[in-house]
C-alpha cells in the first residue's frame, strides 16, 4: 500500500450541489458540469483528467484536487481519505461502486459553517466570506431537470453500483429524490442496494423515509452539532425542540424495518462553536441508541470543519481546547471518546495564530447582526480570551 493512494478515483463518483463533478465530496471539482455529460459512465471511465488523477495514485503522489486531505493529514487531522479510502482495490480492473450526488442546495437552515452552494438560504443571505457570491450557482435543485433525471437514473442502474449516497440542501425537502427513487425501484431491486444520506433532520417525511426503508443496508447520517442553545448558535434558522422531535420520529420509524440493517451516525462537524459539546452530544447519543433490535444499529463520527479553517480544532486557541478536555477527565462514551482524542491532537498540533483572530471576531459581529446573537452570547469567556 503507497502511504498517498485513494481508492475513490477507482470507484467512486461526486456530483456536487451545483451539478459540478469530481472525485469525491472535499476533491476539487473537474472543469465539467452534468449537463455538459451525455453518458456519466463512459465519462467517468475516459475523461482525460480522471484517468490522469489515477496513474497520479498508481505512482503514489498527491494530486492537486485533493488538497483539503493533504492539508488536514498534515495537520495531523483525520482525512476523509483516511476514514474511508486508503482501503487497497483494484488499480486494473475497476467500475462505479459507489455515485454520491447531491441533488440540489434547498435547505430551511443557515448554519454558519456552511455556504451558498450547499443551502439555498445562505446563497440568498450573500455572506462575505462565501466565495459562491461570486459566481453563477445555476437552478436550485439541478435535479429538477427530467434529462439530469434520466442520466442519473441510468448511472444508477451500471451493474458494479453498490451505494447510492445522497445529501442536500434538505433531501428530505428535494422532490427530486423521491421521483428518482421511485423510478429507480421500478428498474432494480433496492433490496440488493445500500443506500447513504444525510439529512438534517428538522423535519419527518414520511413519504420520504418510506422509499428509503426499502434498501438493504441503509446509513442515515444525522447531521447534528450541538443541542439545546449551542445547536441553535450553530443551525441558524433551526429549532433545537423541533430538531429533537423529529431525530427521534426518525428513529422510531427506521427501528421498525424488518429486513436488511439501519444504522444512524450521529455526525457532528467539529468547529469552534461545538468544542464544549462533548457530555450533551454523549447523552443525546445514548438517548437515541437505547432502541435496539437485529435490524439497527448506532455510531457516532467526527469529522473537522472545511473551508473555514480558523474554525478547526487545531487553529483554536490552545487555552479553550485545554479547558474541554480537561472536564472529560475520567470519562468515556462513543461521543465523547472522539472529543477527546480530537481535542488531544489539535492541542499536540496547534497552528492557532493571531491572524486568524480577526476572522474568528468578524465573523462574529456578522451574525450578531445578522441573526441578532453570536456565539459570544453563550461563551463571553471565548470571547475574551480572542480579545486579548
Amino acid at each position: 500500500m503507497t502511504k498517498n493512494f485513494c481508492n475513490y478515483p477507482f470507484r467512486h463518483l461526486s456530483i456536487g450541489a451545483t451539478s459540478e463533478v469530481r472525485a469525491c465530496c472535499v476533491a476539487e471539482p473537474f472543469p465539467v458540469k452534468i449537463q455538459e455529460i451525455k453518458d456519466l459512465n463512459e465519462w467517468w471511465a475516459n475523461y482525460a483528467d480522471y484517468r490522469e488523477m489515477r496513474d497520479s495514485f498508481k505512482q503514489d503522489l498527491q494530486h492537486t484536487n485533493c488538497k483539503t486531505c493533504w492539508r488536514q493529514e498534515s495537520a495531523g487531522s483525520v482525512s476523509l481519505r483516511n476514514r474511508f479510502a486508503i482501503k487497497e482495490v483494484s488499480t486494473e480492473t475497476y467500475g462505479i461502486e459507489e455515485v454520491e450526488f447531491t441533488g440540489g442546495r434547498l435547505c430551511n437552515l443557515a448554519c454558519r459553517m456552511c455556504f451558498g452552494f450547499t443551502s439555498s438560504l445562505i446563497e440568498k443571505e450573500r455572506r462575505p466570506w462565501d466565495g459562491s457570491i461570486e459566481r453563477d450557482l445555476g437552478p436550485v435543485n439541478w435535479l429538477d431537470d427530467p434529462i439530469e433525471q434520466d442520466k442519473i437514473l441510468k448511472l444508477l442502474c451500471t451493474p458494479t453500483l453498490k451505494k447510492i449516497y445522497f445529501t442536500g440542501g434538505e433531501p428530505q425537502l428535494i422532490p427530486s429524490y423521491q421521483t428518482v427513487i421511485g423510478q429507480l425501484a421500478e428498474r432494480r431491486d433496492l433490496s440488493k442496494l445500500n443506500v447513504h444520506f444525510n439529512s438534517n433532520c428538522t423535519v419527518f417525511n414520511e413519504y420520504f423515509w418510506d422509499k428509503i426503508r426499502r434498501f438493504n443496508y441503509r446509513q442515515v447520517d444525522m447531521s447534528i452539532d450541538a443541542v439545546d442553545t449551542a445547536y441553535d448558535l450553530i443551525r441558524y434558522n433551526g429549532s433545537w425542540d423541533k430538531t429533537y422531535e423529529s431525530v427521534f420520529r426518525i428513529r422510531d420509524y427506521m427501528s421498525k424495518v424488518d429486513h436488511g440493517f439501519t444504522r444512524i451516525y450521529l455526525t457532528i462537524v467539529g468547529q469552534l462553536g461545538n468544542v464544549d459539546q462533548a457530555t450533551a452530544l454523549q447523552e443525546l447519543f445514548d438517548s437515541l441508541s437505547a432502541v435496539t433490535n437485529l435490524n439497527i444499529g448506532y455510531d457516532a463520527i467526527l469529522i473537522p470543519v472545511t473551508l473555514t479553517p480558523e474554525w478547526e480544532w487545531q487553529n483554536v486557541p490552545v487555552e479553550i481546547l485545554s479547558n474541554e478536555l480537561n472536564k472529560l477527565d475520567n470519562l468515556s462514551g462513543t461521543v465523547i471518546n472522539l472529543f477527546k482524542k480530537d481535542l488531544e491532537n489539535a492541542i499536540v498540533n496547534n497552528c492557532y495564530t493571531k491572524e486568524m483572530t480577526e476572522q474568528v471576531v468578524k465573523k462574529e459581529q456578522y451574525f450578531k447582526n445578522q441573526f441578532g446573537k453570536c456565539l459570544w452570547d453563550r461563551k463571553p469567556e471565548w470571547f475574551e480570551i480572542y480579545s486579548q
